[in-house]
């Protein structure tokens, strides 16, 4: 039996359709298809990348040591510049930075889109959720495989304890600047 891009075949996709036209079943089943491939492809890009690529991952890399070495006076400036005006502008980006709010969006985008059968709502929803979710867990893996200190440890910046699942030991990187 054949099979579409989805992976159903299509007999059981053809089941969706509803006068010809695709229902919104089988165009989660379709997305759901691409988010797979999507994450496959950036899980095995690095197998790809050129020497320029390399070079770009190196700089970034480099840039991040080179700034780290600022940590403890920008802690300093940021506890002392501590006052009842700035206290909520800074809780305004710490709040924002969570998922919840990037998943929000993207579901409200995908249901919308749905909903009124605008594909280009629905995709940039389905975009903007493999974003958060693809970042986020690239961003686990990378915390818990650097395990380096918080800052409340009193161990300091360059404290790394590697393979890590304690919070204490997962600061690196950063969840809001991803």
């Amino acid at each position: 039996m054949p099979r579409n891009h989805a992976g159903f075949s299509a007999r059981y996709a053809d089941s969706w359709l509803v006068d010809g036209v695709r229902t919104p079943f089988c165009k989660m089943g379709s997305d759901l298809s691409a988010l797979g491939a999507d994450a496959g492809r950036i899980v095995t890009a690095p197998l790809h990348f050129s020497g320029r690529d390399w070079a770009i991952v190196g700089g970034v890399l480099g840039t991040t040591a080179l700034v780290s070495t600022l940590d403890r006076s920008a802690r300093v400036a940021a506890r002392d510049a501590r006052s009842t005006s700035l206290d909520p502008l800074m809780d305004v980006g710490r709040e924002y930075g969570r998922e919840i709010y990037g998943f929000s969006l993207a579901g409200g985008l995908y249901v919308g889109g749905l909903a009124f059968g605008n594909e280009g709502v629905r995709t940039t929803g389905r975009m903007l959720f493999e974003s958060v979710a693809l970042a986020g867990l690239t961003n686990m893996v990378l915390k818990s495989a650097f395990g380096r200190s918080r800052p409340q440890t009193g161990e300091g910046p360059y404290h790394f304890r590697g393979l890590q699942t304690d919070l204490q030991y997962t600061s690196l990187p950063s969840g809001h600047t991803t």
